[in-house]
């Protein structure tokens, strides 16, 4: 991967896993509150998943896809390749993170429309965003699986 798509890629992920950390706890406490849905944090949650979240979503997709194209044989051969199995535990993982990151904005988008919503719940998808992103970073930096 190019430095430059290298470094995008970072920037993706620091804008999504950011925005996730801060809009899952910020979600949770919201909904703690007594007063319902308070339209004011119902449009900051609203645009900061949109404006933050959304874009590095995509931003670290399409430049993880981009690595990947570029050269599959180094990221998805077990036997021959630079990553071993690391990269497959990583791929698991960052497809758990879209599913958390997808059923994030599907239960917000429902606690905005309707007033559901459990902090429990947001607080369980702020561990496993945090969980996830944690063990990539160490089986990215480390190659333990390699």
């Amino acid at each position: 991967m190019p430095g430059w798509m290298a470094s995008l890629h970072i920037i993706g992920i620091i804008l999504w896993m950011g925005g996730l950390f801060m809009l899952t706890r910020h979600v949770g406490t919201h909904v703690s509150r007594e007063t319902g849905v308070d339209e004011d944090l119902k449009v900051y949650e609203s645009k900061s998943y949109y404006m933050g979240v959304l874009p590095g979503f995509f931003l670290t997709l399409a430049t993880g896809l981009y690595a990947l194209f570029l050269n599959p044989k180094i990221y998805l051969s077990v036997d021959e390749g630079v990553w071993g199995s690391t990269f497959h535990v990583k791929l698991m993982l960052v497809f758990i993170l879209i599913v958390a990151d997808q059923f994030f904005h599907q239960r917000m988008r429902r606690f905005h429309n309707k007033g559901d919503g459990k902090r429990k719940l947001f607080m369980a998808i702020h561990g496993i965003v945090g969980l996830c992103f944690i063990i990539i970073v160490f089986l990215m930096k480390g190659r333990y699986l390699a």
